[in-house]
């Protein structure tokens, strides 16, 4: 767990080299914190100290239900304010941040009186039922178009959940770092763990194979040791080849398409023991997972520091996954992960079919989780321009990023420069943002020999992306794409407009975009001429709300739209549509739409012209009907004046 974001969480407790130790609410507390931190904000080279921030009891809450514990810090003589969530997570407590401040408040030389917000994805901290502590110095910044604030914090000791008795309940420790820096409006790290072996796991009874599960499965077991602290052993389920004797496979499958059926996973490091069990049903709605158990026998001869010679964790917990039909099954690329009572099962690519299995083959067709990102096939996508320079790439189509898993690499192929893509960020059955677009950058730099150049790279068909839903909070959404190999990151945060609206019940009424990073590689491929492979990070300039929606509602603008950052790069975005905030899995856009003023102008434009097509041919009739009239009266006197 990294220490950058865990730390942040101690800028709750500032006070100018002075220690500080409160506890919210003072009776029966739900928060305990205590930290010494040194808080700075930096516009220009000219440093401001902040000191002495007062919490808001009245928008500070404790966590209730499914809502997340929240904590409000303000200062008496400025705008400032920081926001803490804790949200109680499946394994792990995660915290969001939000620091708002007007640069004009604090700098006489700045006429910025427009509202800043820095915002930090969520992040793991300690355990739900654990404390969260950290005695070496750390070193946090993180940046915002020109404004830079920077927190040095040590002993550092937190609790958000699970407080009792007004005392801290038992210590998950950071590592060892002394000094951590970075930027915290950059991506979130990317995972180099990678998974374990997939296996294909069958269970076969009266001779024929009657369920199959091919799938790479870890499961992350949580217990006590003698010290009364919790530590975790990961096991991964291993090779069930029978020659190898690891796995013990047992179940129990029916003739029929309705019922139910189950396999269990056992296996064994000599002294210990553990068991994976999945029990399916079949009814008239069709097939699914119903309960997943794991149940682990640890003895002392393999973790010597438990507090018996022996103990047995188990866990089991009602789901509803996997759904597929009697005649066919189910898979999915995306990890699945689910908590049963402290033991976390992560089972990192599935296909699985519990009824209808024929000559130990998976039988049917396919049903493929929601939470796959279904794309077009594999086809070459970008187009980068320097001068008369052409370079393209060739990869993939795009997916959902998870652990292990790359994009291609760059190549030489072209097929289409511009591609318009669809990214969105999934949490369950959420779909909280939904974006459509065509992005375009434009990069100036120089060459080894000193030329100034310019190149245009756009997003590419290829990526993989991951966010942040906040479904509990509803105060952030962010989407993180990824490409070129994921040595490329494009990040938006979204936020809601109204900073006074009461933001866990979601009462606020517009949303927007509320920074935009960019990680780039200054690769030679990419940037021709260019005699450094470094990686850079760019920041978007922009005052106010940009791409504005309203909450239930999209926002869409089909023309082009400047977006500014920092080294000179610019960003045009075309044929954008998207929505944030959303509750469901629907990628409809419907409900209320917002339109960029250029296509409120183009629309006008085309609305006028049957008006005016019209109005011109009423007026040519009139003039015609007149001109015959004229005619027709000077032909009667002629006639008059011959008698």
């Amino acid at each position: 767990m990294g220490l950058i974001l865990q730390s942040v969480v101690t800028c709750l407790f500032v006070t100018y080299a002075l220690g500080f130790d409160f506890s919210f609410p003072k009776k029966d507390p739900c928060i305990m914190a205590q930290a010494i931190v040194d808080f700075k904000l930096t516009y220009n080279n000219e440093t401001m100290i902040l000191s002495d921030p007062q919490l808001n009891t009245d928008k500070s809450e404790c966590a209730k239900g499914g809502n997340p514990a929240t904590l409000v810090l303000y200062w008496k003589d400025k705008n400032d304010t920081v926001t803490f969530f804790f949200v109680n997570g499946t394994k792990n407590v995660e915290m969001s941040v939000l620091y708002k401040f007007t640069p004009s408040d604090h700098f006489q030389d700045s006429n910025d009186s427009s509202l800043i917000v820095m915002v930090s994805p969520e992040n793991k901290l300690s355990m739900s039922n654990m404390s969260y502590k950290c005695d070496s110095s750390q070193s946090i910044r993180f940046n915002k178009s020109i404004y830079e604030l920077e927190m040095s914090v040590s002993k550092v000791h937190v609790q958000a959940f699970g407080v009792a008795n007004s005392t801290y309940s038992a210590s998950e420790e950071c590592s060892e770092d002394p000094v951590i820096t970075t930027e915290m409006t950059t991506a979130g790290p990317h995972s180099t763990i990678s998974p374990p072996k997939q296996f294909l796991y069958m269970y076969s009874q009266t001779g024929k194979a009657c369920i199959l599960l091919d799938a790479a499965i870890q499961v992350d077991i949580n217990y006590t040791d003698s010290k009364n602290e919790t530590a975790t052993t990961t096991q991964n389920i291993p090779d069930p080849n029978p020659s190898l004797g690891k796995v013990k496979i047992t179940g129990y499958c029916i003739q029929n398409d309705t019922g139910s059926e189950f396999i269990k996973l056992a296996w064994n490091d000599k002294f210990s023991t553990f068991s994976l069990r999945m029990d399916f049903t079949s009814d008239k709605n069709g097939v699914r997972l119903k309960t997943m158990e794991v149940i682990a026998n640890l003895s002392s001869e393999t973790f010597p520091l438990l507090h018996n010679k022996s103990i047995t964790v188990a866990g089991n917990k009602s789901v509803d996954l996997f759904h597929s039909s009697s005649k066919s099954y189910f898979f999915c690329n995306t990890n699945q992960e689910e908590t049963l009572d402290g033991i976390n099962v992560v089972i990192y690519k599935i296909k699985v079919q519990a009824f209808g299995v024929v000559n130990s083959k998976f039988t049917g067709e396919g049903i493929e989780c929601s939470q796959d990102l279904s794309t077009e096939k594999p086809t070459a996508i970008t187009e980068v321009t320097a001068n008369t320079t052409l370079a393209t790439t060739e990869v993939s189509s795009g997916s959902t990023k998870s652990n292990g898993t790359t994009s291609a690499p760059i190549s030489t192929t072209t097929n289409t420069p511009h591609p318009t893509n669809t990214y969105s960020v999934r949490d369950g059955n959420v779909t909280c943002v939904y974006f459509i677009a065509r992005m375009d950058f434009s990069f100036p730099y120089s060459t080894k020999n000193g030329t100034n150049t310019s190149v245009q790279i756009s997003v590419p068909q290829n990526f993989e992306t991951n966010g942040t839903c906040s479904t509990q909070n509803k105060t952030i959404n962010e989407l993180n794409i990824y490409f070129f190999n994921s040595t490329w990151t494009l990040s938006f945060v979204f936020g809601p407009d109204n900073s006074s609206s009461q933001l866990g019940d979601m009462q606020f009424k517009t949303y927007s975009v509320k920074s935009i990073t960019l990680d780039y590689k200054m690769d030679p491929v990419l940037f021709p001429g260019y005699n450094d492979t470094k990686t850079l990070n760019a920041t978007a300039n922009f005052t106010g709300s940009l791409f504005q929606s309203k909450v239930n509602g999209s926002y869409k603008c089909d023309v082009d739209t400047e977006v500014l950052f920092t080294g000179k790069i610019k960003l045009e975005v075309y044929h954008l549509q998207y929505k944030a905030f959303n509750l469901g899995n629907s990628t409809n856009f419907s409900g209320d739409l917002s339109e960029c003023s250029g296509d409120n102008t183009n629309n006008n434009k085309t609305n006028s012209v049957v008006p005016i097509a019209v109005g011109a041919a009423l007026a040519g009739l009139v003039v015609i009907v007149l001109i015959a009239y004229l005619i027709g009266r000077r032909r009667n006197r002629k006639g008059y004046e011959s008698v």
